[in-house]
Protein backbone atom coordinates (compact mmCIF):
# COMPACT_ATOMS: atom_id res chain seq x y z
CA UNK A 1 0.00 0.00 0.00
CA UNK A 2 3.15 2.57 -0.45
CA UNK A 3 2.68 5.35 -2.03
CA UNK A 4 4.55 8.03 -3.56
CA UNK A 5 4.11 11.03 -1.85
CA UNK A 6 0.63 13.20 -3.97
CA UNK A 7 0.57 9.28 -6.38
CA UNK A 8 -1.86 6.86 -6.31
CA UNK A 9 -4.92 8.05 -4.72
CA UNK A 10 -7.80 5.93 -3.99
CA UNK A 11 -10.50 8.54 -5.16
CA UNK A 12 -10.57 11.51 -7.32
CA UNK A 13 -10.72 13.60 -3.90
CA UNK A 14 -7.12 12.75 -3.42
CA UNK A 15 -7.53 12.89 0.38
CA UNK A 16 -6.90 9.34 1.55
CA UNK A 17 -4.74 6.16 0.03
CA UNK A 18 -7.18 3.41 1.73
CA UNK A 19 -10.56 3.23 3.27
CA UNK A 20 -11.31 0.94 5.94
CA UNK A 21 -14.89 -0.28 6.47
CA UNK A 22 -16.75 -2.62 8.76
CA UNK A 23 -20.07 -5.01 7.67
CA UNK A 24 -21.45 -8.31 8.71
CA UNK A 25 -18.86 -10.07 7.49
CA UNK A 26 -15.97 -8.20 9.39
CA UNK A 27 -13.05 -5.38 8.31
CA UNK A 28 -11.97 -4.84 5.03
CA UNK A 29 -9.27 -2.05 3.83
CA UNK A 30 -10.44 -0.48 0.54
CA UNK A 31 -7.08 0.55 -1.76
CA UNK A 32 -5.37 1.53 -4.54
CA UNK A 33 -3.02 -1.16 -6.60
CA UNK A 34 0.48 0.74 -6.82
CA UNK A 35 0.92 2.67 -9.48
CA UNK A 36 -2.32 0.77 -11.35
CA UNK A 37 -5.46 3.23 -11.92
CA UNK A 38 -7.55 0.42 -13.54
CA UNK A 39 -7.02 -1.78 -10.09
CA UNK A 40 -8.92 -1.69 -6.91
CA UNK A 41 -7.40 -4.07 -4.13
CA UNK A 42 -10.15 -4.81 -1.10
CA UNK A 43 -8.17 -7.17 1.77
CA UNK A 44 -10.49 -9.15 4.53
CA UNK A 45 -8.61 -8.03 7.46
CA UNK A 46 -8.28 -10.41 10.53
CA UNK A 47 -9.75 -7.54 13.10
CA UNK A 48 -7.41 -8.72 16.30
CA UNK A 49 -4.12 -9.24 14.51
CA UNK A 50 -5.01 -6.80 11.23
CA UNK A 51 -3.03 -9.21 9.03
CA UNK A 52 -4.83 -9.75 5.86
CA UNK A 53 -6.96 -12.71 5.41
CA UNK A 54 -7.74 -12.57 1.65
CA UNK A 55 -7.46 -9.91 -1.24
CA UNK A 56 -10.01 -9.23 -4.00
CA UNK A 57 -8.34 -7.65 -6.91
CA UNK A 58 -10.91 -5.56 -8.75
CA UNK A 59 -10.81 -3.73 -12.53
CA UNK A 60 -12.45 -0.59 -12.15
CA UNK A 61 -10.86 2.80 -12.62
CA UNK A 62 -11.35 3.85 -8.85
CA UNK A 63 -9.99 7.35 -9.59
CA UNK A 64 -13.33 8.16 -11.26
CA UNK A 65 -15.29 8.11 -8.14
CA UNK A 66 -15.35 9.99 -4.74
CA UNK A 67 -15.92 7.67 -2.09
CA UNK A 68 -16.58 4.19 -1.28
CA UNK A 69 -17.74 1.31 1.34
CA UNK A 70 -18.60 -2.57 1.93
CA UNK A 71 -21.83 -3.15 2.71
CA UNK A 72 -23.38 -6.86 2.84
CA UNK A 73 -20.07 -8.16 1.24
CA UNK A 74 -20.82 -5.71 -1.88
CA UNK A 75 -18.06 -3.54 -2.39
CA UNK A 76 -19.89 0.64 -3.56
CA UNK A 77 -18.65 3.81 -5.44
CA UNK A 78 -19.70 6.68 -5.08
CA UNK A 79 -19.30 8.80 -8.69
CA UNK A 80 -19.28 12.32 -6.61
CA UNK A 81 -18.67 13.61 -2.85
CA UNK A 82 -18.43 17.10 -4.17
CA UNK A 83 -21.66 17.86 -6.05
CA UNK A 84 -25.54 17.97 -4.20
CA UNK A 85 -26.60 14.91 -5.45
CA UNK A 86 -24.57 11.82 -6.99
CA UNK A 87 -25.08 8.14 -7.46
CA UNK A 88 -23.81 4.95 -6.30
CA UNK A 89 -23.05 3.47 -10.06
CA UNK A 90 -20.48 0.44 -8.72
CA UNK A 91 -21.82 -2.71 -7.12
CA UNK A 92 -19.51 -4.94 -7.06
CA UNK A 93 -20.42 -8.66 -4.68
CA UNK A 94 -16.89 -9.84 -3.45
CA UNK A 95 -18.25 -12.85 -2.81
CA UNK A 96 -20.13 -13.96 -6.09
CA UNK A 97 -16.79 -11.79 -7.72
CA UNK A 98 -19.91 -10.32 -9.82
CA UNK A 99 -20.44 -7.08 -10.80
CA UNK A 100 -23.71 -5.66 -10.35
CA UNK A 101 -26.19 -3.19 -11.88
CA UNK A 102 -26.97 -0.36 -9.44
CA UNK A 103 -28.22 3.28 -10.01
CA UNK A 104 -28.72 4.78 -6.63
CA UNK A 105 -29.31 8.72 -6.12
CA UNK A 106 -27.35 9.71 -3.32
CA UNK A 107 -27.48 13.43 -1.40
CA UNK A 108 -24.66 15.07 -0.65
CA UNK A 109 -26.41 18.05 1.01
CA UNK A 110 -22.95 20.28 2.63
CA UNK A 111 -21.14 19.28 -0.72
CA UNK A 112 -18.00 17.60 0.70
CA UNK A 113 -18.55 14.16 1.65
CA UNK A 114 -15.19 12.79 2.99
CA UNK A 115 -16.63 9.32 4.96
CA UNK A 116 -18.94 6.41 4.16
CA UNK A 117 -19.54 3.37 6.26
CA UNK A 118 -22.46 1.23 6.28
CA UNK A 119 -24.03 0.46 10.23
CA UNK A 120 -25.03 -3.01 9.72
CA UNK A 121 -26.77 -3.10 13.08
CA UNK A 122 -29.09 -0.03 12.56
CA UNK A 123 -29.39 -1.12 8.83
CA UNK A 124 -28.05 2.63 8.23
CA UNK A 125 -25.27 4.26 5.93
CA UNK A 126 -23.58 7.40 8.00
CA UNK A 127 -21.65 10.26 6.07
CA UNK A 128 -19.58 12.64 7.30
CA UNK A 129 -20.21 15.89 5.10
CA UNK A 130 -18.39 18.93 6.10
CA UNK A 131 -18.60 18.69 9.45
CA UNK A 132 -22.23 16.90 9.38
CA UNK A 133 -22.69 13.78 10.23
CA UNK A 134 -25.87 12.30 8.52
CA UNK A 135 -27.52 8.85 8.71
CA UNK A 136 -29.64 7.27 5.52
CA UNK A 137 -31.61 4.59 6.37
CA UNK A 138 -32.47 1.58 4.03
CA UNK A 139 -35.45 0.55 2.94
CA UNK A 140 -35.51 -3.12 3.36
Amino acid sequence: MCCEQGKDYLYSTEYNYFDLSVDENGLWAIYAAEHERNFLLVSKLDPFELTIQKTWNITVRHRQYGNGFIACGLLYLIRDVTSPTTVIDYAFDLYTKQLLDVNLGFNNPYHMNTMITFNHAERQIYSWDYKHLLTYPLLL
